[in-house]
């Protein structure tokens, strides 16, 4: 390591991910490209170191000061980044189970870099490449986008060109700040009428009320709390998802607010079959509020919102959707996006060891870590807009798998690629069988298909 002593600071987001890491607790998140073609790993290794350096926040180890944590700048990361294994002539079981291994393989911020990757090769011009990430180093959107820059160093030997708005520019160790997340949060409060009361409200009702009436959990079958994941996936065809999102804006909702909707249907009718009664559900659903602003930061600028719904606004999907659709609709209108922004700003004043027992007792008391999680990544696009390739060969598919807090069990990942809406759950193992899992998620894009049906008589 390089005798360099420069660092990376971490934003309040970063820090309330790092509270929550341990070894049960596994705040790391992962994509997978499907791909279709010869792949030159030595060429593919280069691209990678290539773009990491200009990635701060990715060459970082975790360091402790004075009950403090930060990240410590490594100038020298070795030539070999890029792991490979090869599986030519074993089954699509095999493949899957080696990289059920390297999902659950403990990243330790403290020792290696917050980030790793896979070159698995599943046959002749046949490989899933694996991306690992830290989640207190970067989240989905911009690990995508560090997806894409390697892909076109690899492809053209050159990073993307700098784009008007900023989303190509250097990840400069100037450009990360303790509180790069406050200005994100400065106009939009102006805007907002009552702000500070609203606020407050929701504050309350998130911390006070909700900690009497708790969500309703997911019902699972077995009792473990081991924190490895595994996962399955499906996918929509492209003429179903433009029939889904046709058919939602005659009643002013998108695909997004179907997703949500279907997903509380799903818990509901999930729980009603084996016996469980769903009083109040609640989602955790992420909100991109740095979209516009320091896009080139490689760090976390999302927050989180929990709506919910009661037993009697889930009776019809139509009043559920338009229900789910007004909520979404105005979050971040009244600030609800930002509230919890504040809160974890103030939280990362505090120490350390504070913010992890405040995060431990979130997840106990059920007060913020909400029924489940459910993250839509949104249209990925990869390459420069026609069909992604790595080099000759195609990327045909993507994937991802997230994190699961103990009190969840499982969580959902949706995103569009290729025109295509793929659906992935990641599952414990510890708390789902493999065929449980697979019900679920089954459950789910049926219950997704029937808004199609809902939605034609609407």
């Amino acid at each position: 390591m390089s005798k360099q002593r420069q660092t990376v600071s971490m934003n309040c987001i970063d820090m309330t991910w790092l509270a929550l890491d341990s070894i049960n607790e596994r705040i790391i998140f992962h994509a997978i490209l499907v791909v279709e073609g010869e792949v030159d790993p030595l060429r593919l290794n280069d691209a990678i170191v290539t773009t990491v350096r200009r990635h701060p926040a990715l060459r970082t180890v975790l360091r402790r000061k004075f009950l403090r944590h930060y990240r410590e700048y490594r100038d020298d990361i070795g030539s070999q980044i890029l792991e490979t294994h090869d599986m030519t002539g074993l089954g699509e079981s095999e493949h899957k189970r080696y990289v059920t291994d390297w999902v659950n393989r403990p990243l330790d911020p403290k020792k290696e870099l917050p980030f790793r990757v896979l070159l698995l090769k599943r046959g002749p011009a046949r490989y899933w490449l694996a991306f690992t990430f830290h989640h207190y180093a970067t989240d989905a959107l911009r690990a995508l986008r560090f997806v894409n820059e390697i892909m076109a160093v690899y492809n053209r030997g050159e990073v993307p060109v700098v784009a008007a708005d900023g989303a190509g520019m250097e990840d400069t160790i100037e450009a990360h700040r303790t509180d790069e997340l406050l200005p994100l949060i400065q106009r939009p409060k102006s805007k907002v009428r009552w702000y500070y009361p609203k606020i407050a409200s929701s504050l309350f009702h998130r911390f006070v009320v909700s900690a009497f009436t708790p969500p309703s959990r997911i019902f699972h079958d077995k009792p473990g709390n081991s924190g490895e994941v595994s996962f399955v996936r499906t996918w929509l065809e492209s003429i179903e998802l433009s029939e889904i999102d046709a058919k939602s804006r005659v009643l002013g909702a998108t695909v997004n607010d179907v997703l949500l909707a279907a997903c509380f249907k799903t818990i509901e009718k999930w729980n009603k079959m084996h016996g469980k009664p769903s009083g109040k559900i609640s989602i955790m659903v992420p909100v991109d509020v740095g979209r516009k602003m320091s896009q080139h930061v490689v760090s976390n600028q999302i927050s989180y919102v929990s709506p919910f719904t009661m037993p009697e606004e889930r009776t019809d999907h139509i009043g559920l959707l338009k229900r789910v659709s007004q909520r979404t609709g105005c979050v971040i209108r009244n600030g609800n996006a930002f509230s919890m922004i504040y809160f974890t700003y103030f939280l990362s004043r505090l120490s350390f060891a504070i913010m992890r027992i405040v995060g431990i007792l979130f997840i106990a008391t059920r007060v913020y870590i909400d029924t489940t999680l459910l993250t839509n990544v949104g249209r990925i696009r990869l390459g420069d807009g026609r069909e992604p390739r790595l080099g000759d060969a195609r990327i045909t598919d993507i994937f991802g798998v997230t994190p699961v807090v103990t009190p969840w069990g499982m969580s959902i990942v949706t995103a569009v690629f290729n025109g295509k809406l793929h659906l992935g759950l990641t599952y414990r193992p510890a708390r789902f069988s493999d065929e449980t899992a697979r019900r679920f998620l089954d459950l789910y894009v049926e219950e997704i298909k029937s808004y199609v049906l809902a939605l034609e008589t609407a």
